[in-house]
């Protein structure tokens, strides 16, 4: 399940500020910077810039002939939903706090260590939504605006490290998190970079560690493929739920 691709539209209305020229000129430039940091940060990273050893990165070579494990959890959507309305974000933005407090609690838990390490996530987007609504009668149509399908791209988001004390208080692991993931997928670098990444990506092969999502009936269904004999399957699951039960406790209490 990609994770939904913000609105490039704002929901709010229009401030005071933001009529005019001299409104929009601060927004035009800090744009462009953000843009161009991302931009470059991204490429470094995909070519050059290599994350920390970790227990969620082997390094090793010839990663794609590795033999991998799957192992699945599933969580009530409903559930997920009483917390997202109790913190007042969306769904997608539980599921993300979810996965990130997990990971880094079974890093933590492998190796205390673990928590300065360097890590990416490479998050699958669904930029879709970006070009409006099209009915099917229009997407269909030879050489059309927005042709029929889904459109994805990749965004390198770097996994928040976390003191020990910031552990123990998960809504705030959430927050920061989300700050962090939202500021990059509104990023004008998530169109330039998409494919590159892509082609990284199927050039790299897979990592050690990968998390695949997918809602049906009422349920979210996680799947998570591990690097055989490097990432305790079993263990990285129970922190993926104990993740959530932390999150539900302290969102709903």
């Amino acid at each position: 399940m990609p994770l939904t691709f913000p609105s490039s539209q704002s929901n709010s209305g229009p401030s005071p500020n933001s009529h005019g020229f001299f409104g929009r000129v601060p927004r035009f430039f800090s744009g462009l910077i953000n843009t161009a940091y991302d931009f470059g940060c991204n490429i470094l990273k995909s070519s050059m810039i290599k994350d920390d050893k970790s227990p969620i990165r082997s390094g090793g070579e010839g990663m794609e002939f590795r033999p991998i494990v799957v192992t699945t959890t599933a969580f009530s959507i409903d559930h997920i939903k009483k917390i997202k309305n109790k913190l007042k974000v969306t769904i997608n933005d539980v599921i993300t706090g979810i996965i990130i407090f997990g990971t880094r609690l079974y890093m933590q838990k492998v190796n205390e260590d673990s928590g300065k390490a360097k890590s990416t996530a490479l998050v699958l987007l669904n930029t879709r939504a970006i070009g409006g609504y099209k009915s099917v009668n229009e997407m269909i149509k030879p050489n059309a605006e927005m042709p029929w399908g889904n459109r994805f791209a990749f965004l390198q988001v770097p996994i928040p490290k976390f003191t020990a004390s910031e552990l123990n208080n998960p809504l705030e692991i959430v927050k920061k998190a989300l700050q962090l993931f939202r500021r990059q997928s509104n990023s004008a670098p998530v169109f330039l970079t998409g494919q590159f990444l892509d082609i990284i990506r199927k050039i790299r092969g897979p990592e050690s560690l990968s998390v695949t999502m997918a809602s049906y009936v009422g349920k979210l269904r996680i799947a998570m493929a591990v690097e055989k004999g490097f990432i305790d399957r079993n263990k990285f699951k129970s922190c993926i739920e104990y993740a959530l039960e932390t999150i539900s406790i302290e969102a709903l209490e």
